[in-house]
């Protein structure tokens, strides 16, 4: 028997590891074999990679549709799921008809927040050096929030400080993260916002949590996993330009879910992931 595999996951984001995931087990589904992958530690999925062997040689996937579709499968190859072909990956319609079957392989851990709350994914960590601070507006989120009807903001971040940075608290956190990373390796200094735009970078971090303090929200910062699973439980969601909110939000059972629907892929063209047309479902300026 032939299998689906995945040799290794990206040296990146959870969410960004998610689709090579979800995708290996949607094929695995749909063919009928096993599926073979590293795990992800940070979101507790184990690794499963028992020792297979047969004399069939690998093929590394380029086209994810036309494998989706039959097109490029035989029984008689091995088929490598890797990363490497983003974006072509991060496209809903690999996905949507098969959320039922993600939500099985990674169920969700309840949680009791009541259905009148909201919450919003506030990602930082990277978005403090790789420019794309500008897709952090607070008066954007401050017009959204306005027009939500809603008792309790939660934030669920991985902003290590939730109130004002100082220029000094940036310089400081910017060197840690080049130096150490986060979730994947570490950026080299050419790859990041350089001095000339350090104050526009604290303008906009700053902005959204003035917003998210001036209605005495509740700051939520835990692990990767539980921080995912949060998201998960609540009925009103406003994902970030993120692919782990994102997939929070699609892995959900929520009745609203606010979506930018400008979704950066270096810096000039839009993915389509804010385009899945689930119910509830609203594309907003954000």
């Amino acid at each position: 028997m032939n299998y689906i595999y995945t040799s290794e996951f990206p040296d990146a984001g959870s969410g960004n590891k998610l689709f090579v995931f979800f995708f290996g087990n949607i094929l695995s589904n749909k063919y009928k074999i096993p599926y073979f992958h590293p795990g992800i530690p940070e979101l507790n999925i184990e690794a499963n990679q028992q020792n297979i062997y047969n004399d069939y040689k690998s093929l590394i996937v380029k086209d994810f549709f036309r494998i989706m579709n039959g097109l490029d499968f035989s029984k008689n190859i091995n088929y490598n799921i890797l990363y490497s072909f983003n974006p072509t990956i991060e496209d809903y319609r690999l996905f949507k008809d098969n959320i039922s079957l993600c939500n099985s392989i990674y169920p969700i851990s309840p949680k009791n927040y009541n259905s009148n709350d909201i919450v919003y994914h506030f990602r930082a960590g990277d978005y403090f050096f790789d420019n794309n601070h500008y897709l952090l507006n607070g008066c954007k989120l401050k017009k959204l929030l306005q027009n939500i009807h809603y008792e309790r903001l939660y934030v669920v971040t991985n902003l290590t400080k939730k109130t004002e940075w100082s220029m000094d608290d940036y310089l400081k956190y910017r060197e840690k993260y080049l130096v150490h990373g986060t979730h994947a390796t570490p950026y080299l200094e050419h790859q990041c916002v350089q001095p000339d735009k350090f104050q526009e970078v604290l303008d906009h971090i700053n902005s959204v949590i003035k917003v998210c303090n001036d209605r005495n929200c509740t700051w939520i910062s835990e692990s990767v996993s539980e921080d995912f699973n949060t998201l998960r439980n609540f009925k009103r969601i406003i994902i970030n330009v993120s692919t782990l909110s994102w997939w929070a939000a699609v892995l959900s059972d929520a009745s609203e879910v606010y979506v930018p629907q400008k979704w950066k892929y270096k810096k000039r063209n839009n993915k389509n992931l804010p385009n899945i047309g689930l119910p509830g479902w609203k594309k907003v300026d954000l």
